[in-house]
């Protein structure tokens, strides 16, 4: 159920109604999550590492690089409560993930979950990324 879900792309209704269950696949991918993200999805901690990821980048032409950032919107079906808050600038309802990619395009920070309509900038600055630089943890 949970990979049928995380597959397709589609809502927890969507899954009850196919397999009459859907709390699983909420704790399923909750689990996931919480186990496996900070396995593999972590910020360079040595300087070794630092300068490996340097390095990547160096080697594309892009010097002093550790990870490149970007955001996207997921399209979601209009909330019941503050929907004004989800409606974006492209014309939807949304949720915001915010990523930070090597040069090797594996992922060193994500952050998911704000509303669609707040300003990029505004979202890296509420994430955990943005928080650690500020507290001197990265970088």
């Amino acid at each position: 159920m949970t990979l049928y879900f995380l597959g397709q792309g589609i809502n927890y209704r969507t899954v009850a109604n196919q397999f009459a269950i859907c709390k699983i696949v909420h704790e399923i991918t909750k689990a996931i999550v919480d186990i496996l993200t900070p396995e593999y999805v972590k910020f360079p901690e040595s300087d070794a590492e630092y300068l490996a990821a340097m390095a990547t980048f160096h080697g594309k032409q892009i010097p002093n690089c550790v990870g490149a950032i970007d955001g996207s919107h997921i399209r979601i079906l209009r909330p019941t409560e503050c929907s004004t808050d989800f409606y974006n600038r492209k014309a939807y309802y949304s949720i915001l993930l915010q990523g930070i990619c090597d040069g090797n395009g594996k992922f060193l920070s994500v952050s998911c979950g704000f509303p669609g309509s707040i300003h990029d900038a505004r979202m890296l600055k509420r994430s955990g990324f943005y928080k650690n630089v500020v507290n001197k943890r990265l970088i």
